[in-house]
C-alpha cells in the first residue's frame, strides 16, 4: 500500500466483504453493528523489506449494539474468519492478534471484537 488513507480504505473494505459495514475512519456516528479503522502507525525505523518505505500496524474495531451484550459478542465473533480471510486477502497484511470484548466509543461501552493487523507502507 503506498499512503495512510489508501491503507484505511482498503483495510475497510477487506473487512466489508465479512457483511459488516465497515469505514475508513471513526464516524461521528455509530450505528452498530459496524465497524471502523481506528489507528494506523508507522515505524520508518524498522521497516521489514528493502522495497518498503515502513511498517505500519492498524486497529480495526467492530462493534455491535449493547442491548444483548453475550448475543452481539457472539455474533462479532462469528465474523471473525470471514473478516481474517478479507484481510490476508489484501498482499502483504498480516493479522496480529483479535481481541473480544469491549470498547468505549462515544462514551458508550460496546461488545466490540478488535483486530490489529501489519503490513508494509510505501510512501510515494
Amino acid at each position: 500500500m503506498s499512503a495512510l488513507t489508501d491503507a484505511r480504505e482498503v483495510l475497510a473494505n477487506a473487512v466489508s466483504i465479512s457483511g459488516l459495514d465497515c469505514t475508513p475512519y471513526a464516524p461521528d456516528a455509530l450505528a452498530p453493528p459496524a465497524a471502523f479503522v481506528d489507528t494506523v502507525s508507522v515505524d520508518y525505523d524498522t521497516s521489514q523489506s528493502f522495497c518498503m518505505d515502513g511498517l505500519a500496524t492498524a486497529t480495526i474495531v467492530a462493534c455491535a449494539q449493547r442491548n444483548d451484550r453475550a448475543g452481539s459478542t457472539f455474533a462479532l465473533e462469528s465474523l471473525v474468519p470471514t473478516i481474517i480471510g478479507g484481510l490476508v486477502d489484501v498482499d502483504g497484511v498480516r493479522v496480529l492478534s483479535v481481541d473480544s470484548g469491549s470498547t468505549d466509543v462515544g462514551g458508550t461501552s460496546l461488545p466490540a471484537v478488535i483486530l490489529t493487523v501489519q503490513f508494509g507502507l510505501r510512501e510515494e
